[in-house]
């Protein structure tokens, strides 16, 4: 009973022998798992996600109010960014139109 019997058909070293000495940290394979998700989730946000350029916060360009500026669309992260957006850009505007004291003839010096 206690004699190993050979095994018949099996040719070289059994899977215990090749991989019984690699031994891998399980620490090891959660941190790679999670650099794997926070890269995807980067790529994401970045393919996503816009600037809001009052506030500095990353928005979902499909969630996010959305303004045009000097024909491109801007993305605002609420109402009272776009209200702020309004504000600033309506100024600028409006000191442009009247910077000549509200002649339609530009100056001439």
């Amino acid at each position: 009973m206690g004699a190993v019997k050979p095994r018949v058909g099996f040719c070289g070293p059994s899977p215990a022998g090749i991989f019984g000495s690699i031994e891998l940290n399980y620490k090891f394979a959660l941190n790679v798992l999670a650099t794997v998700i926070f890269a995807a989730m980067l790529w994401l946000t970045q393919r996503r996600g816009a600037t809001d350029p009052v506030c500095g916060m990353k928005v979902d360009r499909s969630k996010a109010v959305q303004r045009t500026a000097d024909g491109s669309v801007v993305y605002l992260c609420s109402e009272d960014c776009a209200a702020k957006f309004d504000a600033s850009h309506a100024a600028p505007a409006a000191s442009r139109h009247h910077s000549n004291g509200g002649r339609d003839r530009p100056v001439r010096v």
